[in-house]
């Protein structure tokens, strides 16, 4: 009977016409002082229709911050691309994203940077032969993947661990992102 109450009388905008409905329908109670079947039935109903209603809007999951270097392994003056990605596949639209990087001691920025972004209002702040990146989103929606390019050169041979900031965000704290090269 649920099952065939929600395929017929949930709409698509949860309006309250509909649930105002199923009351009149199946009432609040049989006899004075009880609570019926119905009662029940209608409390259970109009508990799911508030989660069917409010699932859109809630964040279930964090968003994905990682990290990876376009070359395995660079020598002194050769330049690798430094690539972030900031995944909300699984969230909510989020705000106010930020995270900033600074480099090993054996890596600085390329000159030039080529510094980008595919967020069309992100920015990132990456001078030419600096030690630090930095990234800002206004807003990120729901199901997008941004990511984020510097290009770096390395100063000396060897393998580099390069592990960000946190990512932060009007949903939390998303932890850092890892690569070595």
């Amino acid at each position: 009977m649920l099952k065939a109450l929600l395929s017929t009388h949930v709409p698509s905008g949860c309006a309250a016409y509909h649930t105002s409905n199923m009351m009149i329908r199946y009432g609040l109670s049989d006899t004075f002082g009880s609570i019926s079947n119905r009662t029940k039935t209608l409390f259970k109903t109009l508990l799911l229709l508030v989660v069917i209603c409010l699932t859109p809007f809630l964040s279930f999951s964090q968003i994905n911050f990682s990290a990876s270097f376009a070359n395995n392994t660079i020598g002194p003056g050769s330049v690798s691309k430094l690539v972030f990605t900031i995944d909300n596949s699984g969230g909510a639209a989020v705000s106010s994203l930020s995270f900033t990087n600074t480099l090993p001691a054996e890596l600085t920025v390329a000159t030039p940077s080529i510094a980008k972004t595919s967020a069309l209002n992100g920015s990132v702040t990456a001078p030419d032969g600096g030690s630090a990146i930095s990234y800002s989103l206004d807003r990120m929606a729901a199901g997008e993947i941004v990511t984020v390019e510097v290009y770096v050169t390395g100063t000396t041979l060897g393998s580099y661990a390069n592990t960000s900031g946190d990512l932060t965000s009007s949903s939390g704290n998303s932890g850092t992102a890892s690569a070595n090269l």
